[in-house]
C-alpha cells in the first residue's frame, strides 16, 4: 500500500476518533478513558500478531487513529473538570504532557529497536500505554477517598 494512502487512512481514523472523544466525554468521561486505555492495550497485543500483513496493518493504522485520538478531548475535559480554578492553565499543562508522553515514546520506541528484533516495537507501546491506565486508576481511587472523608495516608 502506497504511504500517502495509509496516511489518508490514518487522518480519517484520527478524525473519527476526535468525533467518538468527544461525545464519550460527554457521556461517561473516566469511564470511556478507562475503557479506551484497555482497548488499546488489546490492539497493540493483536498488533503484534498481524504486523507482517500489510492490509490488516493498513486497518490497524486506521484503528489506532481512532482509539488513541478519541482519549484526545476526554484528557482535555478531564484535565479542565479537575482544575477548577484554573481550567485554561491546565488546559495547556495537558498538552504539554502530551508531548513529553510522545518524547517518551519515541525514546522508548528507539530503545526497543536499538535492542530487540523490529517486531518487538508492537509490544513496547502497551507497556507505556499500560504505565497511563495505572497512573489513571490510582488517581481516581485517591479521588474516591478523598471524597469518602478518609485520610488518604491511611
Amino acid at each position: 500500500m502506497p504511504s500517502t494512502f495509509t496516511l489518508v487512512v490514518f487522518g480519517i481514523g484520527v478524525t473519527i476518533g476526535n468525533l467518538i472523544g468527544g461525545r464519550l466525554a460527554d457521556w461517561r468521561l473516566n469511564g470511556s478513558l478507562i475503557g479506551l486505555l484497555a482497548a488499546l492495550e488489546l490492539f497493540f497485543l493483536i498488533l503484534f500478531f498481524i504486523q507482517s500483513n500489510a492490509i490488516l496493518m493498513v486497518l490497524a493504522v486506521f484503528l489506532f487513529g481512532i482509539l488513541a485520538f478519541a482519549q484526545s478531548p476526554i484528557l482535555q475535559f478531564r484535565s479542565m473538570v479537575l482544575s477548577e480554578d484554573a481550567p485554561l492553565l491546565s488546559s495547556t499543562l495537558n498538552q504539554s504532557a502530551m508531548n513529553v508522553g510522545n518524547a517518551s515514546g519515541a525514546f522508548f520506541g528507539g530503545l526497543s529497536v536499538s535492542f530487540l528484533p523490529l517486531n518487538y516495537l508492537a509490544l513496547t507501546a502497551p507497556l507505556l500505554s499500560l504505565v497511563g491506565l495505572i497512573l489513571l486508576m490510582l488517581q481516581l481511587s485517591r479521588i474516591r477517598v478523598k471524597r469518602s472523608g478518609k485520610s488518604i495516608s491511611n
